[in-house]
């Protein structure tokens, strides 16, 4: 699996959303920024790695406790960023059980086909 879909921020639909949106704005305002193509997905929609001025932004996005790792084979730096965030309660580990957008993407897309 690429390492570029191994985390996961809500979507802007979701609590936490728009602060993800927001952060990831601020962090790209005014700076370097690179692709890194890494493939596709089972969708044929391609995936890839962003840099900013050669950071990576998945980092300060767990940090801040605005996005998930992978429930399979996440990568073990991630999780770290991430346990860490949730011990702090930071971002959307203020919640008891958030929904993880994966998820909140079936519900919507099982919602469309009942009012469909």
């Amino acid at each position: 699996m690429n390492s570029c879909v191994r985390w996961d921020s809500p979507e802007l639909e979701q609590e936490y959303g728009d602060k993800a949106k927001r952060l990831l704005e601020k962090l790209i305002l005014d700076r370097n920024v690179e692709v890194q193509i890494q493939g596709k997905d089972r969708l044929g929609n391609r995936l890839g790695i962003i840099l900013i001025d050669g950071e990576d932004p998945r980092e300060k996005l767990l940090e801040e406790g605005l996005a998930w790792t992978s429930e399979r084979n996440p990568i073990e730096a991630f999780e770290t960023i991430k346990e860490k965030s949730k011990e702090n309660r930071k971002g959307l580990w203020k919640e008891i059980e958030p929904t993880p957008p994966w998820i909140f993407r079936r519900q919507q897309t099982m919602l469309q086909f009942k009012t469909g």
